[in-house]
């Protein structure tokens, strides 16, 4: 046999001992590199992931997570051919592109996108264009404090008004108070009382113990509980407001405790801080981050005044104070509303503060507006002040002048720029013959059900001074917030015909929906009303 011969009989040896050898199939993971396209993009379809984190060298994505119901902050998984860019865009947001499962790009659905519109992803390469439209569904999360539950309203656009379908959320605690959402609509922290800790002798401030239960949003069907958290605040609880860093202030009557929710699975205390007292009544009733998150504003309604807080160092400091009203010797203000657009400015809504209202503050408002002639220093004002912090300090800029018959509630800046208020008719205060608070509704079961609106929603243009009304009711309209395209949507005591008697009213708690109108959904007692934290705080998934 030649030289030539054993040399070819060797080689086909070799290649079938190599064609025989299995080979070991490449996994798909998600990786951070760049596949290279080989021509024209195309996709053919997107499939949600829920919310949870997906790790670099993942080999499996999520599963059992896709309900088909695309929510803000959400993976998704898009699927198809030749999609390999470093950003594409969803409408006309900007969304960056850092990870791949295989070949195909993994994102995270932005906040931002209105609930009705469909929305249009669309992603460029040098071989061409790829689109594909969906819609996104939001949750409208509104407290029923006194009725021990959170009531979830979840958007579709394709429903008359916008509005699906009501679902309740799974929870265990007894005094369910405020339900905020992460800065990436992800998760929802509900925050309950858990416990009163008698510590403090004083009888108007006791400690409390706070749970907050963490939801994943993008749980397929309804949020699911990921974890929970317990920590303990000063004094009563008040509010609870959350940053674009996923830091909570739990603001208490004379307390603040921040929370630092940055881990939605594992959320830990940041510090505790004791807010000035008065040498009578405190009541701190709002509290804001301003100047880019590094400093709090709190405002307190007896003294009318507010104080400045560094939260820069592990320690809260206080910067500066200011008595807003200093002529008055009434509690006057009511709540604070950030600019968008410029975190150093902010507004302090000012009146009657109806939403501490017991019987002496009702009486002691009831008695001053009736008086033809009060003395300046019980002069109610309904006013909007302007301020801006200036380093450290705090410094007044403009006063707006507000419709004095009503008492307003709570304000917030809708989509439009417009700031958004909720207010009651003072004339059904003052009306009653009685002090109690629930014969407030005693006297007014001769009026006209259809006719009568004693609550309403306005949008203020702060440059213009235009007002216009948005809803008006028979009812009281609470907290609210601006979903957008749908418009105002409100906690509300709905006030009705009693079925037992006509010319007698029944309360029934509820929430406000601009684009469908009211629902009623729970029987209220008429003590309930007062004060009316009862009625809830309401969140929006942007």
């Amino acid at each position: 046999m030649t030289f030539t011969r054993h040399l070819f009989l060797l080689i086909c040896i070799l290649l079938t001992a190599c064609n025989s050898t299995p080979r070991t199939p490449v996994k798909n993971q998600v990786t951070d590199v760049l596949p290279i396209n080989t021509g024209k993009p195309a996709i053919k379809k997107i499939i949600d992931l829920g919310g949870l984190d997906i790790p670099l060298a993942s080999e499996h994505l999520p599963k059992h997570f896709s309900d088909q119901r695309f929510s803000p902050g959400e993976w998704v998984l898009i699927q198809g051919e030749n999609l390999s860019a470093r950003e594409l865009f969803i409408d006309n947001k900007r969304v960056s592109v850092d990870r791949y499962y295989g070949r195909l790009p993994l994102i995270q659905i932005p906040t931002g996108l209105s609930p009705l519109k469909e929305h249009q992803i669309s992603i460029n390469t040098d071989f061409g264009k790829a689109s594909y439209s969906f819609h996104t569904q939001h949750y409208i999360a509104a407290t029923d404090t006194d009725g021990k539950t959170t009531h979830l309203i979840r958007t579709n656009a394709k429903s008359e008004g916008g509005v699906e379908e009501w679902l309740s959320l799974t929870s265990d605690a007894d005094r369910p108070m405020f339900n905020l959402i992460s800065a990436d609509s992800r998760f929802l922290f509900s925050i309950n009382i858990d416990d009163r800790a008698e510590v403090n002798q004083d009888a108007e401030m006791h400690s409390f113990v706070m749970e907050i239960i963490t939801y994943h949003l993008a749980a397929p069907n309804s949020p699911a509980e990921i974890a929970r958290f317990k920590t303990e605040i000063g004094s009563t609880p008040i509010d609870a407001v959350i940053n674009s860093h996923n830091k909570i202030i739990l603001l208490g009557k004379n307390s603040l405790t921040l929370v630092d929710a940055s881990n939605p699975h594992q959320l830990q205390n940041n510090a505790q801080f004791m807010l000035p007292k008065n040498k009578e009544r405190t009541a701190f009733v709002d509290a804001a981050f301003v100047d880019n998150n590094k400093k709090i504003v709190a405002l307190e309604t007896y003294s009318n005044s507010l104080v400045l807080l560094d939260i820069e160092s592990p320690n809260i400091s206080l910067l500066d104070q200011m008595h807003l009203l200093p002529t008055k010797t009434i509690p006057l203000s009511i709540d604070i509303e950030v600019n968008p657009e410029n975190s150093q400015e902010f507004w302090v809504l000012q009146g009657s503060n109806y939403r501490l209202a017991n019987k002496k503050l009702i009486a002691l408002y009831k008695k001053i507006l009736q008086k033809k002639e009060a003395v300046e220093s019980e002069k109610p004002v309904n006013q909007l002040q302007k301020l801006r912090v200036n380093q450290n300090k705090l410094e007044l800029s403009s006063t707006l002048k507000m419709d004095n018959k009503y008492a307003y509630y709570y304000s917030t800046f809708g989509q439009d720029g417009r700031l958004y208020l909720s207010s009651t008719k003072l004339e059904w205060f003052i009306s009653t013959q009685d002090k109690k608070p629930k014969n407030l509704l005693g006297n007014i079961g001769s009026k006209v059900w259809d006719t009568v609106s004693i609550g309403r929603i306005i949008a203020l243009d702060t440059q213009t001074e235009k007002v216009q009304t948005i809803a008006s009711g028979f009812g009281i309209y609470y907290h609210l917030v601006d979903v957008p395209d749908i418009g105002p949507v409100f906690t509300l005591a709905k006030i009705g015909p009693s079925p037992l008697a006509m010319m007698m009213v029944q309360p029934y708690w509820g929430v406000g929906v601009k684009s469908t109108g009211t629902y009623a959904k729970r029987k209220m007692d008429k003590y309930a009303i007062f004060p009316p934290y009862s009625l809830g705080f309401i969140a929006y998934q942007y």
